[in-house]
């Protein structure tokens, strides 16, 4: 990525990298640190990929750091920068509830889905964008805040109609595979689609057609209730498609592969540059 005087996050907090001290790997680049100097304070430090179809983290910088703040989006904490001052990451909050998909033994709350179609509505109303990857894994909950919180925005891009669609489908589906724990139906979708159109095309047809879902896992309210409102959405969505004004995220320039190298062993020992970032 730029040297982060190139960037518009100067006067952001800041760390190095090598003064992290990872705890935890939590997914490919996606590290649970802490601070030598806040050893109570931990946090997710999410880390640059040389390939693009992984997401693009200098794109999610932008997003996070220039839009409004939401209670349901989790925002950049502090850039992570290598010892050339190259912006390699970036770091968040850690939510110790943790996300939907590694943790299926919570009860799932109706108002929790009522917190995604509302932040939903803000990124696409008001943000002009789409979130570009809804599954399990993004969604994470807050158990302090009762809250579900909206994680990786790495592939977001512009709310047009297609996009917006494709946003409405993967987020039925992902309701579908919380309540039912079937993760093999969204695969057979794909490679039907693929078979008869040329195409992987996820459209919610199949999973709609169904008379009721089998509810394996716990919530707070019968799973029709769930796909009742749902549905209730989706139908006044569609209906606003026209409403909504598309944005480009902006990109920035590439990552530095030195950063991309570095993130895997971090050294022990940590101090903060000039800024302090809040970590709650």
């Amino acid at each position: 990525m730029a040297h982060l005087a190139e960037t518009p996050f100067v006067d952001w907090p800041a760390v190095r990298y090598a003064e992290l001290i990872k705890l935890d790997r939590l997914a490919p680049r996606v590290h649970l640190v802490k601070l030598a100097d806040a050893s109570e304070t931990r946090m997710v430090a999410k880390y640059a990929s040389g390939d693009s179809a992984k997401g693009n983290i200098g794109k999610e910088i932008n997003i996070l750091g220039r839009q409004q703040l939401h209670p349901s989006i989790l925002p950049v904490e502090c850039i992570i920068l290598d010892d050339n001052n190259c912006v390699i990451g970036m770091g968040t909050k850690f939510v110790p509830g943790g996300d939907l998909l590694r943790n299926k033994d919570r009860v799932f709350k109706l108002k929790w889905l009522q917190q995604l179609t509302e932040t939903l509505d803000f990124l696409h109303f008001k943000q002009g964008i789409v979130h570009g990857d809804l599954h399990l894994g993004s969604l994470l909950i807050d158990e302090a805040a009762d809250r579900l919180v909206l994680c990786d925005f790495s592939r977001a891009r512009e709310a047009t109609e297609m996009n917006l669609m494709e946003e409405f489908w993967s987020v039925m589906w992902t309701l579908y595979e919380l309540v039912t724990l079937d993760f093999e139906a969204e695969e057979e979708q794909l490679q039907k689609s693929y078979a008869k159109y040329g195409i992987y095309s996820l459209d919610t047809e199949s999973i709609e057609k169904l008379p009721s879902w089998p509810a394996r896992t716990k919530l707070d309210c019968d799973a029709e209730i769930l796909r009742s409102y749902m549905r209730e959405w989706l139908k006044r969505r569609v209906e606003t498609l026209q409403f909504v004004e598309p944005r480009e995220p902006d990109p920035m320039t590439s990552f530095s592969r030195h950063g991309e190298h570095q993130c895997e062993e971090p050294t022990h020992g940590c101090q903060w540059g000039a800024k302090t970032t809040r970590l709650n």
